[in-house]
């Protein structure tokens, strides 16, 4: 995964393209492998390419855990679509098992992703 082009995304090589910062495919980004398809990117070059993003699951015991990702392709609105290794961080190992899992997602400045 981490040698695929960014040429796959929407956030390639648009007006707000990963690319004009000189990064070439997943594993070049600051935060990989916690990156992912957001529903605040509306697809190819939106601004909203490079957001980095504080995400949060809550287990069923109550236990919260947190990563930075950086949002690099297209989502349906409202959704988050994370690598299989971010949600494994985030599930414990679930990711598979899982699926998917509610999170709250809150932006935050893009120096945190390493921008």
């Amino acid at each position: 995964m981490g040698n695929e082009s960014l040429d796959v995304v929407s956030c390639s090589n648009g007006p707000n393209g990963l690319e004009s910062l000189g990064f070439t495919n997943f594993k070049s980004l600051p935060t990989f492998p916690n990156i992912g398809a957001f529903g605040a990117v509306t697809g190819f070059g939106s601004s909203e390419c490079g957001t980095c993003w504080n995400i949060a699951y809550t287990n069923d015991a109550g236990e919260t855990t947190t990563l930075n990702a950086l949002a690099i392709d297209h989502a349906g609105p409202g959704l988050i679509n994370l690598s299989q290794e971010a949600m494994d961080t985030l599930t414990d190992g679930n990711a598979v098992f899982l699926g998917s899992v509610p999170v709250t997602a809150v932006q935050v400045d893009k120096s945190v992703c390493g921008l």
